[in-house]
């Protein structure tokens, strides 16, 4: 099952997240530029597993550099995405800026930390699951 939904950033940028655990769906061109933004089931890395992390950035097809944007309750997510060779950075949402996902190539995030994004690019007061 696919959801979709629109988040508040300009240019508006919609993300597809399927429903199903390791499975990346949806892109989408930010300001003319290549960029691609999917969205993952963080929630799914129970354990850390550089395997499982590979095999879901090898399925996504992207090509070039990946961001990977997490909340901070997602460190085993975050363990198993910081040693591939195409991921030029994990970082929490609070430790994310504009230079940041303007020089990836592509933003691969947790549900989570795309709440949380829109949250801050919108200047909503983080909810208290964001907060915790």
């Amino acid at each position: 099952m696919i959801s979709s939904r629109r988040i508040g950033l300009r240019p508006s940028v919609e993300v597809r997240v399927l429903a199903e655990p390791f499975a990346v769906v949806g892109q989408q061109a930010a300001r003319g530029v290549g960029v691609q933004i999917a969205a993952f089931d963080a929630a799914a890395f129970d354990e850390p597993s550089t395997k499982a992390a590979a095999k879901l950035v090898a399925d996504w097809g992207a090509q070039g550099s990946i961001l990977v944007v997490l909340h901070d309750s997602e460190e085993r997510a975050a363990l198993s995405f910081r040693n591939l060779d195409q991921v030029r950075a994990v970082l929490p949402v609070t430790g994310v800026g504009v230079v940041d996902v303007i020089a990836a190539a592509n933003v691969l995030a947790s549900p989570q930390a795309i709440d949380a994004l829109t949250a801050r690019a919108t200047g909503e007061p983080a909810t208290q699951e964001e907060a915790a």
